[in-house]
């Protein structure tokens, strides 16, 4: 539910953007035709032939208008974008002829004042004969057609009304194409954010699903180490039900954040190392290394334990020492966190073993949280018997 009402508000924002865009583009082609008889009128204002001029031009402007519209909200989403192009194909050529229909009827060509040239007053006056001269002018034939020939450049012929429905269409063919061009562009990124939005959820949903996965596998392998602990040592068996319920405590709860602080998560790995102590014997060394001053930053809960189990899991022998390493840095110039954890190999531990349920739950959490930004290394020195892991994660 509330992811679709994030595609909801999503879809609005872009529907939204759409119409503004659209409303100033035409804004902007109403006014212009304005703007350009002001700025030309050096008087000022707008006479009763500019008017006139700008009455005509709004009226040629109209049927562009109405066609977008038309497009806008019932042709293209009624059949362009259902993939029906063959009747939005026949619905545009109508449009076009009846665009077609309408300058004929309204501004034929030897009609339409806009594609007349006239001389100006001052050429007109230019061709008057001076009034002593008005006399000795003969009046033409009524029967001579020839028409006078007048002074100065003649006016420009009207343009055929064919070519002009030829324009037109063309003008009306680019405003659909760019109608569409705009409607698709929106719609794309509609579809982004909603393929955003349903990773998002999907990687939210893997990464409860991996946490969730460690609970059982970690109180799996706590259980087993209390139990061992019974037969050995009851006092110390109830102290590791204490510590248990500390880290009990922390999981259910505080790790059912996105993120913790790593100050509570570097208490809990004390916490689960006081556990484990109190199981092994002497023989058994734990050298563990903290920042000196942990900065409050934030990163994704039980991210390090998975490592610290598979340490004491597969790196400790009761009949030899056995040294577990771990440390945790920070790189404060590239603002990087670093942990480290090594641990001794013993017996005939396969690669595969080495690489429990933990490890491969950490690499996959990895990749849905930080991509290419993380860098995890896994170090299986079967020569020197010593099994290496090195993660690299960015600080928020």
């Amino acid at each position: 539910m509330k992811m679709l009402w994030n595609q909801m508000i999503k879809g609005n924002k872009h529907n939204t953007q759409e119409q503004i865009l659209y409303l100033t583009i035409c804004v902007i082609v109403f006014l212009a035709p304005l703007l350009g008889i002001l700025l030309t009128n050096h008087k000022g204002g707008i006479d009763a032939n500019g008017w006139h001029v700008l009455s005509l031009t709004w009226l040629k402007i109209l049927p562009f208008l109405l066609i977008f519209l038309l497009h806008n909200y019932l042709l293209l989403p009624k059949y362009f974008l259902q993939k029906k192009f063959h009747r939005y194909a026949v619905y545009v050529a109508i449009v076009v002829i009846g665009l077609c229909c309408y300058k004929i009827g309204f501004f034929p060509s030897n009609e339409d004042p806009m594609n007349h040239h006239p001389n100006p007053p001052e050429m007109e006056m230019k061709k008057m004969p001076p009034p002593y001269m008005a006399k000795h002018i003969q009046p033409m034939p009524q029967n001579d057609k020839r028409p006078p020939m007048p002074e100065g450049e003649p006016p420009a012929p009207p343009i055929d009304n064919a070519i002009q429905c030829v324009v037109w269409s063309v003008i009306a063919l680019l405003i659909l194409g760019m109608n569409i061009a705009i409607k698709q562009f929106f719609n794309s990124q509609e579809a982004e954010d909603r393929m955003k939005e349903i990773e998002k959820e999907k990687l939210k949903t893997e990464l409860q699903y991996l946490r969730y996965q460690i609970n059982p596998h970690f109180f799996m392998n706590t259980l087993n180490n209390i139990h061992a602990l019974v037969d050995i040592d009851k006092e110390k068996a109830k102290t590791s039900i204490i510590e248990l319920s500390r880290l009990m405590r922390y999981v259910l709860y505080d790790a059912n954040h996105e993120t913790i602080s790593l100050n509570n998560e570097i208490v809990f790995l004390q916490n689960y190392i006081k556990l484990m102590r109190l199981r092994f014997t002497e023989k058994i060394q734990i050298d563990v290394s903290f920042p000196s001053i942990i900065p409050d930053v934030q990163i994704p809960p039980l991210l390090f334990v998975s490592f610290l189990e598979n340490a004491f899991k597969h790196g400790i022998s009761y009949q030899n020492e056995s040294n577990i390493k771990m440390a945790i840095s920070i790189d404060d110039d590239s603002n990087f966190l670093l942990f480290t954890c090594s641990n001794p190999i013993y017996g005939n531990t396969t690669d595969e073993a080495q690489h429990g349920i933990g490890l491969k739950n950490v690499s996959k959490r990895l990749n849905l949280l930080y991509g290419d930004k993380s860098k995890m290394i896994i170090d299986n020195d079967l020569e020197n018997k010593i099994f290496k892991v090195s993660l690299k994660i960015p600080l928020s």
